[in-house]
């Protein structure tokens, strides 16, 4: 099978936190502490950001956590979580959100994260610990 991207609605985030929370917390642990599990799945069930799992059948590889974020002069997609296994088989699934984040009038899309992301994005380029891709 081939690994795909799955939006979770925020009416469905109960039913899959129990296995998205490790995740979670491992993408947290190496963050700068502004945010707590609770934080992210408060977030994600009144719909201020979004839930995308990286699946290949019923194997969980990967969970990402995205918000529009507003600039006086523009718009961005920000991926402000992602954490996973086996990146070799999902990170391709990130290109997969340039068409909605270009429908919904975002310039780029935005990774926060650790430095170690700079080196696996193609195309992104680092700015201090935010890799930015124009669309």
């Amino acid at each position: 099978m081939t690994a795909r991207l799955v939006p979770v609605p925020s009416g469905r985030v109960d039913t899959v936190w129990p296995t998205v929370e490790p995740l979670i917390e491992k993408a947290l642990a190496r963050g700068c502490g502004g945010y707590e599990p609770r934080d992210v799945r408060a977030n994600l069930k009144d719909n201020t950001a979004q839930l995308w799992l990286a699946v290949d059948g019923k194997e969980l590889l990967a969970a990402m956590v995205g918000r529009i974020a507003i600039y006086p002069r523009h718009k961005v997609y920000l991926l402000y979580l992602l954490a996973g296994r086996e990146r070799e088989r999902w990170l391709f699934l990130l290109d997969y959100l340039e068409p909605g984040a270009r429908k919904r009038g975002c310039k780029a899309l935005v990774a926060e994260g650790r430095k170690g992301w700079a080196r696996v994005l193609e195309g992104w380029t680092e700015t201090h610990v935010v890799l930015r891709k124009e669309l």
